[in-house]
């Protein structure tokens, strides 16, 4: 699978935002730049064995790396406050950021397992809280 046009513009936006400095960019701006990354790594593990083996793009292992280290850049491993994540807005930064580390740990799980892989999240920052349950949701809490 190529890309079409739209793709290949998605793909040079977001290697320039590579280029930039995670330090100059607001919480909000690195956590879109973030969930794009995210979004390129499922594009790459649905697009089959062409891209995994570098032949139309980066592998999903390299964007998956990426993610996983801006998401400790931001620190989104650590819970930033327990009793933010209870009330309030749903979209609030605290429940985003949970949300986002989340998926990401759980993208990383089912990585590792599809390619015998080694998991770029260790079992030590993938602690699961009592309050997640309300921002991830019932079900996503139970696969996580």
């Amino acid at each position: 699978m190529t890309l079409d046009r739209s793709g290949n513009r998605a793909l040079e936006l977001l290697m320039a935002c590579q280029a930039e400095n995670a330090a100059t960019r607001s919480l909000s701006n690195n956590l879109v730049y973030l969930q794009a990354i995210i979004l390129m790594t499922l594009n790459t593990e649905m697009s089959g064995p062409a891209y995994n083996q570098m032949q139309q793009g980066m592998p999903a292992a390299a964007w998956l790396g990426m993610a996983v280290g801006l998401a400790y850049f931001l620190k989104l491993h650590v819970n930033r406050s327990y009793m933010n994540l209870g009330g309030g807005d749903i979209d609030s930064s605290d429940k985003l950021c949970r949300r986002t580390w989340w998926t990401l740990v759980m993208l990383d799980r089912w990585h590792a397992s599809s390619t015998s892989s080694p998991l770029f999240i260790p079992d030590t920052s993938a602690v699961l809280l009592s309050e997640d349950k309300i921002v991830l949701g019932e079900s996503t809490y139970h696969l996580a």
